[in-house]
């Protein structure tokens, strides 16, 4: 798997004031995990679901299990627990033995990585009698500049996107695998820490008719860290 800087990267601010042009967002692909109905007792169960063409025990993806009161990633903490994930099917399950789920609150993050900084989605399971929350990541409100691309992304709350090393990056086609592999046309670092925010390239060159894939990153230049991806074209 690539850890290189994958291509020339985008310098500037884009002129946000210039036109948009009519894009549509084709397709979306996005990392999931979620807590089973069957996480009673000594048992906490999983399942997840990560990006079209990942290899998530060649890539290095693990679960982390947090004592938590809210779903936020709590980076300054150990994690009660940690897997790795065992399979390279991009859907799959398990559970953590003796985790002894009871009154507390904690929190289960997917990540692409070994560490909290690489945690791309979360399940968060409250006070006994609480519904449980999920919070994958997502893209939209995707705008196309004469030169630039703008997209808002929306991450597990206490990611550091900027801190972390997250970028974006854009491919010419229409497999979404091909955003593991090769250089980008264009790519940037986010410039935010707001784990909400909005993420954008400049000069760009973007051409009617074509489509584009646009993927977000966790990290550190590795594209096993692609945590959320869509397709997308200009009318």
């Amino acid at each position: 798997m690539e850890t290189t800087t994958p291509g020339t990267e985008s310098v500037g601010t884009p002129n946000f004031d210039e036109e948009i042009l009519e894009s549509t967002i084709n397709e979306k692909y996005n990392t999931q995990c979620w807590i089973s109905s069957e996480s009673v007792g000594e048992n906490l169960s999983y399942e997840f679901l990560t990006m079209p063409g990942s290899s998530p025990k060649a890539m290095g993806h693990q679960l982390l299990v947090y004592d938590n009161p809210e779903p936020s990633i709590p980076r300054s903490k150990r994690p009660r627990a940690q897997t790795a994930v065992s399979t390279n099917d991009t859907r799959g399950s398990g559970y953590f033995e003796d985790s002894k789920i009871g009154m507390a609150s904690y929190v289960l993050g997917y990540a692409t990585g070994p560490g909290p900084k690489q945690v791309v989605a979360l399940s968060f399971i409250p006070e006994s009698g609480g519904r449980i929350t999920t919070i994958n990541p997502d893209l939209g409100n995707l705008k196309v500049g004469i030169s630039h691309v703008s997209v808002d992304y929306t991450l597990a709350p206490g990611a550091l996107p900027n801190s972390d090393g997250d970028y974006i990056g854009i491919k010419e086609g229409q497999n979404f695998v091909d955003l593991y592999w090769g250089n980008f046309l264009w790519w940037n670092r986010v410039t935010s820490n707001d784990s909400s925010g909005t993420a954008y390239i400049n000069n760009t060159s973007i051409l009617r008719g074509k489509s584009y894939l646009l993927g977000y990153y966790k990290s550190d230049y590795c594209r096993g860290d692609l945590a959320v991806a869509c397709r997308f074209s200009v009318k």
